[in-house]
């Protein structure tokens, strides 16, 4: 799923300046739609890790909002 400007800085707890600053440095990975920034949440998620920033559990939901949490039993079957 796509995420917009808004929706990267709420998930990674930065504001929107910020995260254009991240963009125009080259640091993020970014892509553009319609002359709109987006972001692959995987790839935000990964981003994120890589430089050690604390984000929302936000980040883990399904795209329809659910929080998918699984067991390592119900993973491996």
């Amino acid at each position: 799923m796509d995420l917009s400007v808004r929706d990267s800085a709420q998930l990674l707890k930065v504001s929107e300046k910020t995260i254009y600053r991240w963009v125009k440095q080259g640091s993020l990975p970014a892509y553009r739609v319609n002359e709109q920034y987006r972001f692959n949440r995987a790839e935000l998620l990964e981003w994120a890790t890589s430089q050690r920033l604390n984000v929302s559990a936000d980040i883990f939901a399904e795209p329809d909002g659910d929080v998918s949490v699984v067991s390592l039993t119900e993973a491996l079957k």
